[in-house]
């Protein structure tokens, strides 16, 4: 499933940093994907997380239009970087999953224990 930036940007050359920009792009959202799963397994939530996240998944593309729109009154709360985090995690369904797969991967661990 293609993001609106790849739709919008389809059939445009690419530039010579492209390819690197988005290498980042993914490592950063990567790295954001495993501090929020690590907080709320951390804070016992992985259920009503993940039952939130598949319930709203079909909603996906809007709820991130909805926090970029929103951006102005979230900065007074929250960092600007980790509100364009939240954005791109919402824009698409794959990056859910992959949110959704760490926390079930971070909660099967702590339910396992220590080796």
């Amino acid at each position: 499933m293609q993001t609106s930036l790849e739709r919008a940007t389809a059939g445009v050359a690419p530039h010579a940093g492209d390819s690197d920009q988005r290498a980042a792009d993914a490592a950063a959202l990567g790295a954001w994907i495993e501090r929020l799963s690590e907080r709320i397994v951390r804070r016992g939530l992985e259920t009503p997380a993940i039952l939130f996240l598949e319930m709203h998944k079909p909603l996906c593309f809007f709820a991130s239009q909805g926090v970029l729109f929103a951006m102005p009154l979230l900065g007074a709360f929250l960092e600007p970087r980790e509100v364009e985090q939240l954005a791109r995690l919402l824009d698409s369904q794959d990056n859910v999953d992959r949110l959704i797969a760490r926390i079930d991967d971070l909660a099967a661990a702590r339910e396992k224990g220590p080796s």
